[in-house]
């Protein structure tokens, strides 16, 4: 009776390592077709793992990193806004991309108001990187003369004017008759002058923004792990704490 039990353990060890075996083996092959996999749009020659394209075989990259070709160009779908994608640093985890409305130096606001939290809260990039900062846009019922404010002439009226505030987050220490319209990433310039001309900031826009994305930082959050980068260096890396 003991030996029979012994060896109906000892099938179900087998069966249950075998299991793993071919678990683990799909697997492996699932990250390698998903690496294998390449696409094109435009000007962006590789779009690869964890990126694909929208109409990509199923087992091309991963879906949440999913973008879409527009008339010839890359399309990243970000906080309900449309971006165009300038470049992709595969080494540096790093995607560049660009608000719709910026990309051909028009005056203009952003597509939708992109602020520190909606970047800290989609899980799959890790906010934007350094050397970064915010521009804010601001509609006023008064003419401001102060040069830390450039006006767009292309937006306002009779009764208002839409100022653009380069380095400044939202709507703090707004001046009395104005209200925080919207605010989005952009490049911190240190040559800049304190007060950058409109044009100048234009052109920050223009350039567009860069993402950083970690694959392994949003599987450690759907764990209900904590995610934390461990230094600046890029690549950045990050570390996953289990909570508790």
């Amino acid at each position: 009776m003991g030996a029979m039990r012994k060896e109906k353990l000892s099938t179900d060890l087998i069966a249950f390592f075998a299991l793993l075996v071919i678990v683990f083996t799909g697997e492996i092959e699932t990250r390698s077709l998903q690496q294998i996999c390449s696409s094109s749009c435009g000007d962006i020659r590789i779009i690869s793992y964890p990126f694909r394209l929208k109409g990509d075989p199923a087992g091309c990259g991963d879906s949440d990193y999913e973008l879409s070709c527009e008339n010839n160009r890359t399309i990243m779908e970000f906080n309900s806004a449309k971006y165009y994608v300038k470049r992709i640093l595969y080494e540096m985890r790093e995607i560049r991309i660009v608000d719709v409305n910026f990309a051909n130096g028009t005056c203009n606001l952003p597509y939708k108001s992109l602020t520190g939290d909606d970047l800290h809260n989609d899980i799959r990039y890790r906010g934007f990187t350094i050397h970064q900062t915010f521009a804010s846009f601001m509609n006023c019922s008064t003419i401001i003369s102060d040069p830390a404010y450039p006006r767009l002439p292309c937006l306002g009226g009779n009764t208002s004017s839409v100022y653009v505030l380069y380095d400044r987050i939202g709507d703090s220490n707004l001046p009395l008759g104005c209200y925080f319209i919207s605010m989005i990433p952009i490049d911190y310039n240190s040559s800049l002058p304190k007060n950058p001309s409109y044009e100048a900031v234009l052109n920050l826009l223009e350039s567009g923004f860069n993402l950083g994305w970690s694959v392994e930082c949003r599987d450690c959050l759907l764990s209900n792990s904590s995610c934390l980068s461990s230094g600046l260096d890029r690549p950045y890396k990050y570390d996953c704490y289990e909570p508790g």
